[in-house]
């Protein structure tokens, strides 16, 4: 995609995107490892929760605007952009 359209892996945002994604993976990491506390019925459900709230999190404040756009109506409906 580099050759043909001039996409690189490693763009201005990259070490931004980086970071958040870091932020948000590592307190989710540390609110699904505190989850150990909780029954096990109970820790699956929220560490599913947390995992799909980080992955919505890391996506609308980690991607620049343009790379939610490129979305589409998947980014719409999820209210990324």
């Amino acid at each position: 995609m580099w050759y043909d359209e001039g996409l690189s892996p490693l763009s201005d945002h990259s070490i931004r995107t980086f970071g958040v994604t870091i932020a948000v993976a590592a307190v989710a990491g540390a609110l699904a490892y505190a989850c150990n506390l909780l029954p096990d019925a109970v820790a699956l459900g929220v560490v599913i929760l947390l995992m799909l709230g980080a992955t919505w999190t890391a996506c609308r404040f980690a991607l620049p605007h343009s790379d939610r756009l490129a979305l589409g109506k998947m980014g719409r409906t999820l209210r990324l952009v």
